[in-house]
């Protein structure tokens, strides 16, 4: 059984003090990333994750960003081999190089990851020399507030492909990389299905954010999962949690008929795959919001992430592009109702 961080102040490197103090604007704001892996030697990046980069370093100074949440797919395309390779610098740290980027990085690994040494880059958080890389475990929780004494957040970042699955190619050259993954049921990954239901039932947090690489929704190439919707949409509904997410290589917003926001940023490497998915009767109608895939975009748009701002009342969603634009920025979330126990 593995052991899930608890507490971000045993487990994040560094984290809770380069939070603490608060924020003068009352706010609390950080970015989101997925699928930012760049490429394998010689090259280790992509221009499209270099101006994604730039994007992030931009808007991380203008709200005062305090962290980035990374979603995974963190190396292209098939992992790490082990915790001395070159690609801890050359595909994050050297390009995800701006000041205002000197935050902690709370990662979660993607099914490319998991082709590779996930237990590298989880080992990594304790050897990173600039105390940013914050993986302590496969799947953990951080807690935060806004401010000192403001509305609090709880983040669940969870590892989907010990969820649900992941198939054998390793990109999408190959035949069946589109492919959907087949349903699971709970009792396949149980110690982790227990742990994500116990974080959201024992959350007293005004805002609950789950993170994992596989979209409950989209209307891309990959499409929706069948595993994340019937085993952890319906734990959002019960609890007031939404959920964000990546692997799908565009951007979707999305407000399930509970409530429950879906949030699809998986563009930090490149943009777009196609919305082969747009009629896919997995999702509800009218759930969708908006939507940046291949054809359906703003000239120029090469890659892309989002930003969370967090007030004392609402939560925030914006998607940008490489350059910080704002794309489209979803309707204000409020405060969940807490959950009777």
């Amino acid at each position: 059984m593995r052991i899930a961080c608890f507490f971000a102040s045993l487990c994040g490197w560094g984290l809770q003090a380069a939070l603490a103090g608060g924020d003068a604007n009352n706010e609390l704001s950080f970015l989101v990333m997925g699928d930012w892996g760049g490429s394998p030697a010689p090259f280790y990046t992509t221009p499209e994750q270099k101006l994604a980069a730039e994007g992030m370093g931009t808007i991380a100074g203008d709200i005062g960003a305090k962290f980035v949440v990374a979603l995974g797919d963190n190396f292209y395309f098939s992992g790490l081999d082990d915790v001395e390779s070159k690609r801890f610098e050359k595909t994050w740290n050297n390009v995800y190089s701006s000041p205002n980027l000197n935050v902690p990085f709370l990662i979660i690994s993607g099914n490319h990851d998991h082709k590779g040494n996930v237990s590298a880059q989880i080992e990594y958080t304790s050897r990173d020399p600039t105390k940013r890389w914050t993986y302590p475990s496969l799947f953990h929780k951080q807690s935060f507030s806004v401010g000192t004494t403001g509305a609090t957040v709880d983040l669940i970042l969870i590892d989907t492909v010990e969820l649900s699955s992941m198939n054998t190619a390793t990109d999408e050259s190959v035949a069946g990389y589109f492919e959907p993954l087949p349903l699971r049921s709970r009792s396949e990954a149980e110690d982790q299905w227990s742990w994500i239901e116990a974080q959201l039932s024992q959350s007293t947090a005004d805002f609950v954010l789950v993170g994992g690489h596989y979209p409950i929704y989209s209307v891309c190439e990959h499409g929706p999962d069948a595993t994340l919707i019937s085993n952890l949409l319906p734990l959002l509904q019960k609890y007031g949690g939404h959920y964000m997410s990546g692997h799908d290589h565009c951007a979707n917003h999305f407000v399930d008929p509970s409530g429950v926001n879906v949030i699809l940023t998986g563009m930090a490497d490149t943009c777009c795959y196609k919305p082969s998915n747009l009629n896919n009767p997995a999702i509800p109608a009218g759930a969708l919001k908006w939507y940046a895939s291949k054809h359906h975009k703003p000239e120029g748009v090469f890659s892309g992430f989002s930003s969370v701002v967090v007030t004392q009342d609402v939560l925030t969603v914006s998607y940008h592009d490489q350059k910080g634009q704002v794309l489209f920025k979803a309707d204000p979330i409020p405060k969940r109702k807490q959950v009777s126990k």
